[in-house]
């Protein structure tokens, strides 16, 4: 009996530090992406409390990372491009370099501790978040196929702004998986929800019942679907290719859309959308600048000059 409790506490230990692993590379994952998050924010995404959140940021500071707290209490973490900027192999001639031109500096072995923890993230980060996805859709489809309600748990709305748990009766995939179809229990809509903006999912033992108001629509480019009795509008714009880079990541479907111009240079798209509200959010930070022109139409020209 002595025998099993010790394996038995050696496994629950074993369960307990991959999930202290998996919550940590969550955290950093979620530093690194473009959210804005509070320590609130992080601790209901995680499902921990917030001292075990204070833990885990003070950790990632032992280790060589910049944790950043602005006025407004949202955390980032410092010098998150580096992943981005440097492959393995220039970051390993970068450490040696640094390595050989300060020997012994502190902010040397900072920067170097830095770089060594990015690569061995990066090779963590990617399966894991792949295979918190793929969870997330087989608990979403279980939830489609058993006709029970389901719990986004940590949804970020981007119209919004805010997170939040929204308690769905799940319709169906659309876009290649990338949106959900559900009705939201509390306001009785049909939406659509981004799967990667979702950090959980819980399916409860509550069934679907208000299946006679569910509605099957085909989302627009920034996923908003249309409106009973609503006529489709178009949105033309003209894109340099930075800009259309941050379209996709903000709007997947939109890639179908977007054709290079005739220079090679710049990206065209022509599309129609449900609501005029999200193109307007992706143009207004681009505002007089190259990066955006808006082309049409003079609707879309109307509805962002009053905003």
């Amino acid at each position: 009996m002595a025998r099993m409790r010790k394996a038995g506490n050696k496994s629950n230990s074993q369960e307990f530090n991959q999930n202290r692993l998996f919550r940590l590379l969550q955290l950093i994952r979620l530093l690194r992406s473009e959210r804005e998050l509070t320590l609130k924010d992080l601790a209901q995404i995680l499902e921990t409390g917030e001292r075990s959140m204070y833990r885990y940021l003070r950790l990632l500071e032992s280790v060589g990372f910049e944790v950043i707290r602005s006025k407004e209490g949202v955390i980032r973490i410092a010098g998150q491009e580096i992943r981005d900027v440097f492959t393995e192999k220039e970051a390993a001639l970068i450490q040696g370099a640094i390595r050989a031109a300060y020997p012994g500096e502190k902010m040397a072995e900072s920067i170097s501790r830095k770089l060594d923890v990015f690569g061995q993230i990066n090779a963590l980060v990617h399966p894991i978040a792949q295979a918190g996805h793929a969870q997330i859709l087989g608990r979403i489809s279980e939830g489609i196929s058993m006709e029970k309600r389901v719990v986004l748990k940590g949804y970020h709305s981007a119209n919004s702004n805010t997170i939040s748990h929204r308690i769905i009766e799940p319709i169906g995939f659309v876009g290649a998986h990338a949106f959900v179809a559900g009705l939201e229990v509390a306001t009785g809509r049909n939406k659509f929800y981004r799967v990667d903006r979702i950090s959980g999912v819980e399916v409860l033992e509550e069934p679907i019942s208000r299946k006679a108001e569910h509605v099957e629509r085909v989302p627009d480019v920034f996923g908003f679907a249309l409106e009973p009795g609503a006529a489709m509008k178009r949105v033309r714009l003209d894109l340099s290719l930075k800009a259309a880079l941050f379209l996709k990541a903000e709007a997947p479907l939109a890639a179908s859309c977007l054709v290079l111009d005739e220079t090679g240079k710049r990206m065209l798209l022509d599309a129609e959308v449900a609501d005029y509200r999200p193109a307007i959010r992706f143009v207004v930070p681009f505002l007089g600048t190259k990066e955006v022109r808006v082309l049409g139409d003079e609707g879309f020209h109307e509805a962002l000059e009053s905003r």
